[in-house]
């Protein structure tokens, strides 16, 4: 998954529309994956993160 850093995913919680920002939130995570645990490494992986 390669999202542009601005792209917004909306998704409906309880009914109510909530926009989340994936793009920024992979960027960042990208960028500090040295900072992760392994577990949360592990378990971004899991889902097919790519690096």
């Amino acid at each position: 998954m390669r999202p542009a850093r601005k792209h917004n995913e909306r998704l409906d919680v309880d009914g109510e529309a909530v926009d989340i920002k994936l793009g920024t939130f992979l960027d960042n995570t990208r960028r500090r994956a040295d900072k992760l645990t392994p577990n949360r490494r592990a378990d971004l992986d899991q889902l097919g993160m790519r690096w």
